[in-house]
């Protein structure tokens, strides 16, 4: 009797314990934001450049800075969101929302979510929780199996010669197809802009040219596929839109 009772307890420990590794990875690095954590003020108290402008669909307006993290303003103040609450950085290069309402943030270390009550940073796949019952450093999943749908959400990814794409369950890091460079040290296929076309294509600009997806093909413009001299100096592209 007495072995029963400490192997059901035993067991209980286990499975409680597995539970709560699932609740904390499966959303990767959340943060609970109360009421009255987040700073709030009626004026805009940002000293840093403002990189990001986003209205959402309840008409609220959010403002990305360079250095000091996102304000979302109501029509009446200013909230903050910083580091503190859980942002990947206090850089912010886009904002965008989901079909569900949710907002999402692109910074320079990653891709951060904002639910209304959790921030949450985006860093596992739940495929990668599943193999890794005690994940020591979680990372983005990274794949080459490019893919689009409709309701996709496109992110620079930082330094890095790709894009993380979110399809709704899980953020994945895709990376750019492989271009002759000048310099290796030179991350010129960063991507710096990104934007919807007709015919399904997202445009992904990028330091040294232009990546355009389809879901099946690939558009490729840059100094060498234009016959231009990559020596003299590549392009340069800073943001890209389609009329």
């Amino acid at each position: 009797m007495h072995s029963t009772v400490q192997l059901t307890s035993l067991i209980l420990i286990v499975f409680l314990h597995f539970s709560c590794i699932d609740k904390n990875t499966t959303v990767g690095q959340t943060h609970k934001i109360g009421l009255d954590s987040s700073a709030k003020s009626d004026t805009l108290k940002f000293t840093s450049v403002i990189r990001a402008i986003f209205q959402d669909s309840k008409g609220k307006y959010w403002f990305g800075s360079s250095q000091e993290g996102v304000a979302m303003y109501n029509g009446t103040t200013f909230t903050y969101f910083t580091s503190k609450e859980g942002l990947s950085s206090n850089q912010i290069h886009s904002i965008q929302e989901d079909t569900k309402g949710v907002i999402w943030f692109e910074t320079p270390s990653g891709v951060s979510s904002y639910d209304g009550i959790r921030m949450t940073n985006h860093s596992t796949t739940s495929k990668e929780i599943a193999l890794n019952v005690f994940p020591i450093q979680r990372n983005t999943s990274t794949t080459n199996e490019w893919k689009k749908t409709a309701n996709d959400l496109w992110f620079g990814a930082g330094n890095k010669a790709g894009v993380y794409r979110y399809d709704g369950l899980q953020l994945e890091y895709l990376e750019l197809p492989p271009q002759k460079v000048l310099d290796p040290n030179d991350n010129v296929f960063a991507v710096t802009g990104i934007s919807e076309g007709k015919n399904t294509m997202i445009w992904l600009a990028t330091y040294a040219g232009v990546f355009g997806y389809n879901g099946s093909d690939f558009t490729i413009i840059t100094d060498e596929t234009l016959g231009y001299d990559r020596k003299v100096e590549p392009l340069h592209i800073r943001s890209i839109l389609e009329d």
